[in-house]
C-alpha cells in the first residue's frame, strides 16, 4: 500500500506550524524558568546567566532553522500559469484560483510576517546595544574595540552575529 501524499497546504502549514509553536513554548518555558530562578535568594547571577543562554539558542536555532522554513513557505505562493489557468509550481494539482487556496494563503502570509520578525529583532539586539559593539573609545585600534567586545559578557549571545565584522561595520 502507498503511503499517502502530504498537500503543499499541509507540509507548509504543519512545518510553520511547528516552528513557531516550538519557539513560543521555548520562548514561554525560559521565562518561566527564569522568573521562578529569580524566587531564589541570593540567584541574580544565575537569572543573567540563563537568559544569556536562551538568548543565544534562540538565536542560533533562528538563524539555522529559518532560511529553510521561510524558502518553504515562498515556494508555497509560487504560481505559474499553465495552459490558462494559474497552477502553483511545488504542485500543479494545486488551483491557484481556488478558495482553498486563498484560505491558505492568508495562514500562510501571517506566518510569514512572524518569521520575518526575528531578523527584525536581530537588528534591535545590535541596534541597542551598538555603543557596546562599536566602542568610542576605540575607534582607532579596531583590535581593541573587538578585544573589549569579547570580553564583554552582556554581547555573547549576540556574538555570531558580529563577530567577523570590525567594531565600526557590525552592521
Amino acid at each position: 500500500m502507498e503511503a499517502p501524499k502530504l498537500s503543499v497546504f499541509t507540509s507548509t502549514l504543519f512545518l510553520s506550524t511547528i516552528f513557531v509553536v516550538s519557539y513560543a513554548a521555548k520562548s514561554g518555558g525560559a521565562c518561566a524558568f527564569v522568573y521562578a530562578v529569580r524566587a531564589l535568594p541570593r540567584a541574580r547571577w544565575l537569572d543573567k546567566d540563563l537568559l544569556r543562554q536562551h538568548v543565544t539558542v534562540f538565536i542560533v536555532n533562528t538563524y539555522l532553522l529559518l532560511p529553510s522554513v521561510t524558502r518553504l513557505q515562498f515556494a508555497a505562493l509560487d504560481c505559474v500559469t499553465i495552459a490558462g489557468g494559474s497552477f502553483l509550481r511545488e504542485d500543479t494539482s494545486v488551483d491557484c484560483t481556488s478558495a482553498g487556496y486563498r484560505t491558505f494563503t492568508v495562514a500562510n502570509g501571517l506566518f510569514l510576517a512572524t518569521n520575518l520578525t526575528i531578523p527584525l529583532l536581530w537588528l534591535v539586539f545590535l541596534w541597542r546595544r551598538k555603543n557596546r559593539l562599536n566602542p568610542p573609545a576605540f575607534a582607532s585600534d579596531p583590535s581593541e574595540g573587538r578585544r573589549v567586545r569579547r570580553n564583554d559578557p552582556g554581547l555573547a549571545p549576540f556574538r555570531f552575529l558580529f563577530n567577523v565584522y570590525t567594531p565600526r561595520a557590525y552592521w
